[in-house]
Protein backbone atom coordinates (compact mmCIF):
# COMPACT_ATOMS: atom_id res chain seq x y z
CA UNK A 1 0.00 0.00 0.00
CA UNK A 2 1.18 3.06 -0.94
CA UNK A 3 0.84 6.88 -0.01
CA UNK A 4 -0.93 9.13 -2.42
CA UNK A 5 0.32 12.91 -1.74
CA UNK A 6 -2.21 15.08 -3.23
CA UNK A 7 -0.65 18.32 -5.19
CA UNK A 8 -2.56 21.27 -3.59
CA UNK A 9 -2.28 24.33 -4.88
CA UNK A 10 -4.12 27.49 -3.78
CA UNK A 11 -3.52 31.12 -5.24
CA UNK A 12 -3.59 34.21 -3.91
CA UNK A 13 -4.50 37.94 -5.40
CA UNK A 14 -1.70 40.31 -5.20
CA UNK A 15 -1.41 44.22 -5.63
CA UNK A 16 1.67 45.93 -5.42
CA UNK A 17 2.56 49.90 -6.08
CA UNK A 18 5.29 52.37 -5.94
CA UNK A 19 2.54 55.04 -4.93
CA UNK A 20 1.91 58.60 -6.74
CA UNK A 21 5.30 60.27 -5.87
CA UNK A 22 6.96 58.20 -8.53
CA UNK A 23 4.53 59.43 -11.38
CA UNK A 24 4.21 62.82 -10.15
CA UNK A 25 8.19 63.16 -10.23
CA UNK A 26 7.78 61.67 -13.51
CA UNK A 27 5.40 63.97 -14.75
CA UNK A 28 7.52 67.11 -12.97
CA UNK A 29 10.42 66.32 -15.49
CA UNK A 30 8.46 65.53 -18.57
CA UNK A 31 6.65 69.02 -17.85
CA UNK A 32 10.34 70.64 -17.79
CA UNK A 33 11.42 68.84 -20.66
CA UNK A 34 13.89 66.51 -18.90
CA UNK A 35 13.18 63.41 -20.43
CA UNK A 36 16.37 61.49 -19.96
CA UNK A 37 15.43 62.31 -16.40
CA UNK A 38 12.00 60.81 -16.65
CA UNK A 39 13.65 58.07 -18.54
CA UNK A 40 15.47 57.06 -16.05
CA UNK A 41 12.62 57.27 -13.07
CA UNK A 42 10.80 54.81 -15.12
CA UNK A 43 13.90 52.49 -15.71
CA UNK A 44 14.70 52.66 -12.17
CA UNK A 45 10.91 51.99 -11.49
CA UNK A 46 10.54 48.69 -13.23
CA UNK A 47 13.65 47.53 -11.02
CA UNK A 48 12.26 48.49 -8.26
CA UNK A 49 8.78 46.29 -8.69
CA UNK A 50 11.14 43.42 -9.66
CA UNK A 51 12.55 43.75 -6.42
CA UNK A 52 8.98 43.77 -4.87
CA UNK A 53 8.34 40.57 -6.94
CA UNK A 54 11.65 38.90 -4.91
CA UNK A 55 10.23 40.56 -1.69
CA UNK A 56 7.21 38.83 -2.20
CA UNK A 57 8.54 35.11 -2.79
CA UNK A 58 10.87 35.78 0.32
CA UNK A 59 8.07 36.66 2.35
CA UNK A 60 5.75 34.07 1.48
CA UNK A 61 8.45 31.49 1.91
CA UNK A 62 9.86 32.86 5.64
CA UNK A 63 6.14 33.51 6.95
CA UNK A 64 4.31 30.32 5.30
CA UNK A 65 4.87 27.02 4.63
CA UNK A 66 3.80 27.93 0.99
CA UNK A 67 6.08 29.18 -2.16
CA UNK A 68 5.74 30.65 -5.56
CA UNK A 69 4.81 28.37 -8.35
CA UNK A 70 3.50 30.59 -10.56
CA UNK A 71 2.69 34.09 -11.40
CA UNK A 72 -0.27 34.94 -13.22
CA UNK A 73 -0.93 37.89 -14.88
CA UNK A 74 -4.57 39.47 -15.52
CA UNK A 75 -5.33 38.95 -19.75
CA UNK A 76 -2.14 36.85 -19.96
CA UNK A 77 -4.29 33.81 -19.80
CA UNK A 78 -8.02 32.45 -20.38
CA UNK A 79 -7.82 31.54 -16.60
CA UNK A 80 -7.17 35.16 -15.65
CA UNK A 81 -8.67 37.67 -18.15
CA UNK A 82 -7.95 41.61 -17.51
CA UNK A 83 -11.70 42.48 -17.02
CA UNK A 84 -10.45 40.78 -13.42
CA UNK A 85 -8.55 43.82 -12.59
CA UNK A 86 -11.48 46.40 -11.19
CA UNK A 87 -12.79 43.69 -8.94
CA UNK A 88 -9.31 42.62 -7.54
CA UNK A 89 -8.35 46.18 -7.29
CA UNK A 90 -12.17 47.68 -5.62
CA UNK A 91 -11.33 44.43 -2.91
CA UNK A 92 -7.68 44.57 -2.29
CA UNK A 93 -7.17 48.41 -2.12
CA UNK A 94 -8.97 51.56 -2.53
CA UNK A 95 -5.42 53.43 -3.10
CA UNK A 96 -4.96 51.70 -6.75
CA UNK A 97 -7.73 51.65 -9.21
CA UNK A 98 -7.85 51.72 -13.61
CA UNK A 99 -9.61 53.33 -15.87
CA UNK A 100 -11.73 51.56 -18.12
CA UNK A 101 -8.66 50.79 -20.34
CA UNK A 102 -7.47 49.05 -16.95
CA UNK A 103 -4.33 51.14 -16.75
CA UNK A 104 -3.72 51.21 -13.11
CA UNK A 105 -3.28 54.25 -11.01
CA UNK A 106 -0.43 54.91 -9.79
CA UNK A 107 0.89 54.03 -13.16
CA UNK A 108 4.15 52.22 -11.23
CA UNK A 109 1.44 49.25 -9.95
CA UNK A 110 1.30 45.65 -10.49
CA UNK A 111 -1.59 43.08 -10.01
CA UNK A 112 -1.11 39.74 -10.35
CA UNK A 113 -1.96 36.00 -9.09
CA UNK A 114 0.14 33.90 -7.34
CA UNK A 115 0.10 30.29 -7.79
CA UNK A 116 1.34 29.22 -4.34
CA UNK A 117 2.51 25.37 -3.81
CA UNK A 118 4.02 23.22 -1.36
CA UNK A 119 5.72 21.15 -3.42
CA UNK A 120 9.39 21.18 -3.44
CA UNK A 121 10.14 20.45 -7.29
CA UNK A 122 7.67 23.25 -8.10
CA UNK A 123 9.60 27.06 -7.45
CA UNK A 124 9.42 30.54 -9.01
CA UNK A 125 12.51 32.26 -8.34
CA UNK A 126 10.88 35.20 -9.38
CA UNK A 127 10.33 36.97 -13.24
CA UNK A 128 11.65 35.32 -16.03
CA UNK A 129 14.35 38.26 -16.90
CA UNK A 130 17.59 36.59 -15.92
CA UNK A 131 16.07 33.19 -14.52
CA UNK A 132 18.78 30.59 -14.50
CA UNK A 133 15.75 28.05 -13.82
CA UNK A 134 16.14 26.17 -17.22
CA UNK A 135 13.39 23.80 -15.72
CA UNK A 136 10.70 25.72 -15.12
CA UNK A 137 7.58 25.54 -17.38
CA UNK A 138 6.62 28.89 -17.69
CA UNK A 139 10.23 29.57 -19.65
CA UNK A 140 9.95 30.15 -23.34
CA UNK A 141 11.59 27.63 -25.72
CA UNK A 142 13.79 28.27 -28.12
CA UNK A 143 12.13 27.88 -31.69
CA UNK A 144 8.42 28.06 -30.04
CA UNK A 145 6.07 30.24 -32.16
CA UNK A 146 6.88 32.75 -29.36
CA UNK A 147 10.27 32.76 -30.06
CA UNK A 148 9.46 33.46 -33.48
CA UNK A 149 7.47 36.66 -33.27
CA UNK A 150 9.81 38.64 -31.35
CA UNK A 151 11.60 40.61 -33.96
CA UNK A 152 15.29 40.77 -34.00
CA UNK A 153 15.52 44.36 -33.02
CA UNK A 154 19.26 44.19 -31.06
CA UNK A 155 21.29 41.26 -29.59
CA UNK A 156 20.42 42.38 -26.42
CA UNK A 157 18.01 40.74 -24.37
CA UNK A 158 14.74 42.09 -23.94
CA UNK A 159 13.06 43.63 -20.85
CA UNK A 160 10.54 41.33 -18.72
CA UNK A 161 7.81 44.46 -20.18
CA UNK A 162 8.77 43.90 -23.79
CA UNK A 163 8.90 40.28 -22.59
CA UNK A 164 5.26 40.57 -21.79
CA UNK A 165 4.08 42.63 -24.38
CA UNK A 166 5.49 39.74 -26.99
CA UNK A 167 4.33 36.75 -25.24
CA UNK A 168 7.41 35.82 -24.03
CA UNK A 169 7.03 35.32 -19.85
Amino acid sequence: MGILFRRVTIYEQVVMSLGNGIDCLQERYSERKMLSHSYMIEVLAGEFLLQGYAAYNCYIQKNTDWHVAKYHFLGSEEDFPLEMLPELLKTLTPLITCNSAFCMLPKKSVAFIAELTRDDKVRCRGICVDCSNLNCSGRMAEGSLAWKRVPVMTDMQLTYGYGQIFGLF
